[in-house]
């Protein structure tokens, strides 16, 4: 075929089956045969897309599926499957750093790479709990994408580890003598023998519980014949 400009083109046509059930003839055109096929192709795929949910296409904006995450996420807490306080945090990391730095994007921009210098530039500027924070909103936000139709896959799945620079200390055991001289500082200080810290002491050091175990501690657990926690 001839197109307006007097020029020889390609044209590829295909019926595709609509999600409302009708069939609808696709057309595209292109300079040569394979032109035209590969865009007829990439809009059956829009097609599909954008007839899975509905609701959302590649040209979205992240904003407008943030903010039916939102919902999402109100209607669990309503539900009793997730923790107002949780929630509260996630709002506001979303308020504060993931719309400023990728609300205006569309979906299909919303890219592994993007997202991984984003979330990296949190870290080093706010710490790790809140890049932690805006990588759960962001992934659930995308989720919500994935899950409607327009994406095929999570990009913030593939992004680099959070992990905080600093080192964890390694624990120390007390030698006996420092057991002896701890043993002997709260046995003669009289603020610590009233609040009973001294037998804590040797509980701890008798059981080897952690602190909040021994605190939790009531008589009921306790069998003194047989020598039993």
């Amino acid at each position: 075929m001839i197109d307006s400009k007097g020029r020889k083109a390609h044209r590829a046509i295909a019926n595709f089956r609509d999600f409302n059930g009708e069939i609808v003839r696709v057309e595209r055109r292109g300079r040569t045969k394979g032109a035209a096929t590969s865009k007829l192709q990439n809009a059956l795929r829009e097609r599909a897309k954008m007839g899975k949910a509905g609701t959302w296409t590649p040209n979205h904006r992240f904003n407008e599926v943030a903010d039916a995450w939102v919902q999402e996420i109100d209607e669990l807490v309503q539900d009793g499957s997730r923790s107002p306080r949780t929630v509260q945090s996630y709002k506001s990391v979303l308020k504060k750093h993931v719309r400023p730095a990728l609300g205006e994007l569309r979906l299909a921009e919303v890219t592994t790479a993007r997202v991984d210098t984003f979330i990296h530039k949190v870290k080093a500027k706010s710490g790790v709990p809140t890049a932690k924070l805006c990588r759960s909103v962001t992934s659930g936000v995308m989720g919500l994408a994935v899950r409607s139709g327009p994406l095929d896959a999570n990009p913030v799945r593939e992004i680099r580890r959070i992990e905080s620079s600093r080192r964890k200390k390694l624990a120390r055991s007390l030698t006996v003598e420092q057991v002896e001289l701890w043993l002997k500082s709260v046995s003669e200080n009289e603020r610590a023998v009233k609040s009973d810290i001294p037998d804590l002491s040797l509980f701890m050091l008798s059981t080897g519980v952690r602190i909040g175990e021994a605190l939790a501690l009531i008589w009921a657990d306790v069998d003194l014949s047989a020598g039993v926690v």
